[in-house]
């Protein structure tokens, strides 16, 4: 028998169990049509992947999962994009996975709930996930659930690396600043992204992040600058989502920009104010797992059990 623990995304999914970690691509979220199924099967994906089951066709997303593997699942922990916005379709994820599975103990919660969990070990807080896109969760020690941003490109991910790609690309539109890093990285019709907030090129946008990082260090004040745009608003967005919580002081951020270290989280220290960042200290599949053993976290709420 084996635990499983998974991390599903809009973008990707990623399981782990004792056979190793794989990844399989995402599901547009529990909250959009058909999501339960997208979900099953994308899970089923990414835990075949990892050598926990030994699934037979899979012609249907319900046949994908383990019950022709003997139950060899003994327990799964899943974070699932949607499950904040359709809590009656993360429990009827939570129901299909134990019986699909073959009866094991079943867990649903967010993603971004689960990546709050692993980052402060399953205390109270602020997490923000700073990826391609941005969000904000606070949690605190009665429970309350609070989320900033998450709004995607066209609405918000204010400071993300979708953001920040936008911004270069405007940037070099108007001022001739970064055209050639822009027009190398993206290609010479990079002018057609001018004004573009789209989900469709948003990982194209935030491709350009590792260009922006090498000129800031560099020396690059402009590009300097425009980290620090990205550390405030991300800042900002930490300090709305502990606004509408009680009383919580820690900021952990995860994510890809986190890969700008000090560049990034120097400013965004500062801009904390009163809050204090600290290091996280997991990923989302580390707090997949503590839903496992643990019943009696702040997030508990918010789990769906089968």
């Amino acid at each position: 028998m084996t635990d499983v623990v998974v991390d599903l995304g809009k973008t990707r999914c990623r399981a782990r169990s004792d056979d190793g970690v794989a990844e399989a691509p995402g599901s547009p979220g529990l909250a959009s049509p058909a999501g339960v199924l997208a979900a099953l099967a994308s899970i089923a994906g990414a835990v075949r992947e990892t050598g926990a089951v030994r699934a037979a066709d899979a012609v249907r997303a319900a046949d994908a999962v383990g019950a022709a593997d003997g139950g060899r699942i003994g327990r799964i922990a899943v974070g699932a994009a949607g499950a904040l916005t359709d809590p009656v379709a993360a429990e009827q994820l939570a129901q299909r996975l134990s019986a699909e599975y073959g009866g094991p103990q079943a867990a649903v919660t967010s993603d971004a709930l689960t990546a709050h969990l692993g980052a402060l070990a399953g205390a109270g807080g602020v997490v923000v996930v700073a990826g391609t896109g941005a969000v904000a969760v606070a949690v605190d020690d009665d429970g309350k659930v609070a989320v900033a941003d998450g709004l995607g490109p066209v609405d918000g991910d204010l400071g993300s690396g979708g953001w920040i790609g936008a911004e270069m690309i405007a940037r070099a539109a108007a001022y001739g600043r970064w055209a050639d890093v822009v027009a190398r990285r993206i290609g010479r019709d990079w002018r057609e992204l001018v004004g573009d907030r789209s989900y469709e090129h948003v990982r194209l946008r935030a491709s350009l992040v590792p260009d922006l990082a090498a000129l800031a260090r560099s020396g690059d004040a402009d590009a300097i600058a425009l980290v620090e745009e990205a550390a405030g608003a991300l800042a900002s967005t930490a300090s709305e989502a502990a606004g509408q919580v009680g009383d919580v002081r820690e900021v952990a951020v995860v994510g890809g920009l986190t890969g700008l270290g000090p560049l990034l989280l120097r400013p965004l220290g500062e801009a904390l104010g009163d809050l204090r960042l600290r290091a996280a200290v997991g990923d989302a599949l580390d707090g997949a797992a503590l839903l496992l053993d643990r019943n009696d976290l702040p997030h508990e709420a918010h789990v769906h059990r089968a």
